[in-house]
This record gives C-alpha cells, sequence and structure tokens, in this order.
C-alpha cells in the first residue's frame, strides 16, 4: 500500500531552496533516492528529514514535494509548512530585490507572513 503524497506546490528555485535548507538548520543530500514506507524510493534532486518525519521528503527534477508521512510523529507536519513558506519568502523577496525599492515582512496572529512591497 502507497503511503507517498505530492505537497500542492512547486520548488521552482533549487538554489534558493537549498540556501533555505540551510538557513533552517536541516540537512540535506543531492542527487539521491529517498527511502519511504516498505520498499518504496523515489529519486530525489534535493532529499531532507525534518523534525519527527520518520521518513526523508524528496524535492524531483520537476520540483515535485514528494512524502511520505506515515509513522510520523502526529504534529511533525506543520515543520514542511514552516519550511515551504520559509522557501517561498526567500523566493518571493530574492524577485522583489530585483524589482521594488523595499520590502518588509508583518507576522500575522496566525503566523502567516505578509510580505508589503515598495516599488
Amino acid at each position: 500500500m502507497s503511503h507517498k503524497s505530492k505537497f500542492a506546490m512547486k520548488i521552482k528555485d533549487i538554489k534558493i531552496f537549498k540556501k533555505t535548507l540551510k538557513k533552517l538548520g536541516i540537512e540535506f543530500t543531492e542527487n539521491d533516492i529517498a527511502q519511504m514506507y516498505g520498499s518504496q524510493t523515489e529519486k530525489a534532486r534535493i532529499a531532507f528529514k525534518l523534525p519527527g518525519w520518520r521518513y526523508a521528503i524528496a524535492v524531483n527534477d520537476d520540483g515535485e514535494i514528494i512524502y511520505d508521512h506515515f509513522g510520523s510523529e502526529y504534529d511533525s507536519f506543520k515543520h514542511l509548512g514552516k519550511t515551504v513558506q520559509a522557501y517561498n519568502i526567500a523566493a518571493i523577496t530574492s524577485k522583489a530585490n530585483q524589482h521594488v525599492s523595499t520590502y518588509y515582512q508583518n507576522k500575522l496572529k496566525d503566523g502567516s507572513v505578509r510580505l508589503v512591497l515598495e516599488f
């Protein structure tokens, strides 16, 4: 029985994603095979493991995030959300630096982040 799932977004800039993982202190391997439930594997351009996760998470050549959360700690999925959020902020601000005069971040009560860009 398969437990693999795909996250709803793709990683479009692998260099920014690797910088994000490093900044967050998350170890990763490149061009690896991510082991998942049973004998299942996923070819990974980047493979990384988050706190509380039983299996590594794979980002494949198409930027898809493939994961198997089976057997992981029940509240550990939030770590993937925070990692993706940090990547999104890094990717947006990287592009914003090319087109805007200034930007800043507001952290909202629900934990999300609002980016304010000034042209």
